[in-house]
């Protein structure tokens, strides 16, 4: 399917998954507050089925080691 290809596949790449906080990292902003955001909830879904709310913890990922290599 052309959604899975273009919409989903690239969410499993953590650039792409969330907001740069730095370094390399990214993170979701609303964690289990997806509201209508559905990208996001799709996201959640796909790489990492539990998300607690973004008050109690707040997750970053990142696809390469501290040298830049993925």
């Amino acid at each position: 399917m052309a959604s899975e290809t273009k919409l989903i596949k690239p969410l499993f790449d953590f650039s792409h998954n969330g907001r740069p906080v730095g370094n390399g990292w990214t993170s979701r902003p609303n964690g289990a507050h997806w509201g209508t955001d559905y990208l996001s909830r799709t996201a959640s879904a796909k790489s990492n089925m539990y998300d607690n709310a973004p008050e109690e913890t707040r997750y970053i990922y990142t696809d390469s080691d501290s040298g830049g290599s993925a």
